[in-house]
């Protein structure tokens, strides 16, 4: 049987609804999703946080930061998609044949494995928190 690191998942927290605004920050619920987020990570073996470089996904990493005493990450890669790619992986269920959600795609595996890649304090088994990302379509 194959042995695989853990990986946990979270979504930056709440913010006002925008159009494609790469800058827009947490609002009131979303910081409070993170604080909620904090204090239920805090039991779990929590390794490294891997986080996309966008505002929201910062002050995300920032709020659990708080709590989580483990190095974090900027990766790159991780960076949202636009308001297009995101309404044509809906439509498709991520398999699209359309170039841009593709490349996003694509992209995002690359942030993935990088962050997977990612050390922490104890390196027998890694466990990564990722900020932010969109869709991420894993195939075995």
């Amino acid at each position: 049987m194959t042995s695989y690191p853990e990986f946990y998942f979270i979504r930056h927290g709440q913010t006002d609804p925008h159009d494609d605004d790469r800058e827009i920050s947490l609002n009131e619920i979303g910081k409070k999703q993170v604080l909620t987020s904090a204090k239920f990570l805090q039991n779990m073996e929590v390794r490294s946080i891997c986080h996309s470089p966008l505002p929201r996904a910062l002050e995300t990493k920032d709020g659990l930061s708080k709590k989580l005493k483990v190095p974090h990450f900027k990766i790159d890669e991780l960076e949202e998609c636009t308001g297009e790619v995101w309404r044509d992986l809906i439509k498709t269920q991520g398999d699209s044949s359309n170039y841009e959600t593709q490349a996003f795609l694509q992209k995002v595996g690359c942030g993935l494995e990088k962050s997977l890649l990612k050390p922490g304090p104890l390196e027998e088994r890694l466990a990564t928190l990722l900020c932010h990302v969109e869709k991420i379509k894993l195939l075995e």
